[in-house]
This record gives C-alpha cells, structure tokens and sequence, in this order.
C-alpha cells in the first residue's frame, strides 16, 4: 500500500513565467496587492526580480518588496531576518527566484510569517525543491543542517530560461544533485511504482543532456530537460525520501557550509554505492 499526493500546481515550459500574473490570480479570489519577492543579492536575481515585478503590477500588484539578503545555505539568522522584513511589509505572497537557498528559505519565511500562497520560480535545475515542503537551513550555533518541514509551494512556475545563466560549474553541481535525489529514491525501501518510473525516466535525462547542457548553456532543449529531470526526480524523493549520500552530504554541508552542495555529494555516490 502506498499514497500519492501533488498539491502543488506546476507550469513547465519557455514561457512559463510569463504567467505568473494570471496563475495567481487563479487560485486567489481577491487579487493580492502585497508582495515578497525572495532571492539573492546577485546582479543576475536583482534583473529577475524587476522583471517579476512588473509583471505582478500589471495585474493590479500595489506593493511589490524584495527580500535579497538569501546565502548560499541560508542560516536561522539570516531566514529570521527575512520573517521580520516580511511582517513589516505586511506581505499576502511570497514568490522565491533562485535555487535550493531562495526556495528553502522561502518556504520557512512563509511559514513562520504565516502566509496562505507561496510561488516558486527556480533558476536551478537540481534541487526539487519548487514543489516540496522539506527545506534545509544552518544552525549558526551547532553547526548543523536542519531539514525541517515548511509551507508546501502551492505554485511552482518552471520556465527553462530562468535556467540559461547558469555556469558550467553550476549546471554540473546541480544536475548531480538531481541525480542523486532520482537515485537514492529509487534505491528507498519506501520505493513504489510510481516514484520507481519517475526516479527512472530523471535519471535518464540527466544521463542524455547534462554534458550537452554544460557544455552549450544556450541550448534550450537541453536546459529544459534538465529542469524536468530535477522535478521528476524531486517528486519521487518527496515519495520514496533519500538515503546515506544525503544524510552524509547534509552533516557535512553543516560543518563546511561554504562548500557546494553539489560537490560534496560526488564523491560520496561511487563509495555509497559501492
């Protein structure tokens, strides 16, 4: 016996982010006037966030506020501050732009603030975390990760042009991180036929566009089925949960929090699997 569930609504596809306007304004009966955009301090998230602003003004957005002080492994002090600026800009929405770290940080910010709509618009193609209520955070003091369980997305946009910016280096870190979500699913005891087909099909994307998104980062098809393995793979470990190459990378990801996600789980797929 196993169960099933996908509360989150997913747009995929070029284009999908163009959207974001009338997809919100589905699923809310008033239409909202305050906004949380959450990202990184970048160049690249700061262009993202103007463009998502206008887009959320022109369907009648009043006060649209970025939050852009979001770290690479965000800490409890640093999504603190992000629930503070929050609640002082009486925000209805949270939208996080970004990778693994907006997108956690995000989902705790809306949690703690206790916001009713969250919308996911990855940049990355890895983590899964557009759709997933897990989210990961650093105990400044202990030095730890903590998975912790956050407020569930309740709109994931994927657009595979969010994704064109990525570096090589990038698009390498975070294309393992999705095959090890797809892998560790698939290897679970709580492993089912459906999490087993999706866990597959992730992996054998990764296996037939990751070099080719590397090594041509404008290549849209190859960006685009990178983004689909990394939702496919993520909603089978939400399913079926992960195994040994994540308990370990998260331990080690708290002690050594600059370290790359990615990086660390590379080494640890052949011993683990060995």
């Amino acid at each position: 016996m196993y169960e099933f569930s996908l509360p989150t609504k997913v747009v995929f596809g070029q284009g999908a982010i163009e959207k974001i306007g009338e997809e919100i304004t589905k699923l809310k009966k008033e239409i909202p006037l305050h906004y949380l955009i959450v990202t990184m301090g970048e160049r690249w998230a700061k262009e993202l966030a103007g463009k998502i602003k206008n887009a959320l003004m022109e369907v009648g957005g009043k006060k649209i506020e970025i939050f852009d002080q979001i770290e690479p492994n965000p800490t409890r002090g640093c999504i603190k501050k992000g629930v503070d600026f929050s609640r002082r800009c009486q925000s209805q929405v949270i939208v996080a732009l970004g990778g693994g770290s907006s997108m956690d940080a995000a989902k705790v910010i809306a949690r703690e603030a206790k916001l009713d709509l969250l919308v996911t618009l990855p940049t990355t193609a890895g983590t899964g975390g557009e759709r997933t209520t897990g989210a990961v955070r650093i105990n400044e003091k202990t030095r730890e990760k903590e998975s912790i369980i956050a407020k569930v997305p309740d709109l994931a946009l994927l657009d595979p042009d969010l994704t064109l910016s990525m570096s090589p280096s990038l698009t390498l870190l975070t294309g393992i991180d999705a095959f090890s979500h797809a892998l560790e699913a698939y290897m679970s005891k709580a492993a089912n036929s459906l999490t087993d087909a999706l866990a597959f099909k992730a992996l054998e994307l990764v296996k037939q566009h990751i070099f080719i998104a590397i090594e041509e980062g404008k290549n849209i098809k190859a960006r685009e089925k990178m983004l689909e393995a990394s939702l496919l793979a993520g909603i089978a470990m939400l399913h079926a949960g992960l195994g040994l190459i994540h308990a370990i990378a998260n331990t080690l990801g708290g002690l050594y929090p600059h370290l790359p996600h990615g990086w660390i789980i590379i080494p640890l797929l052949r011993k683990v699997s060995e």
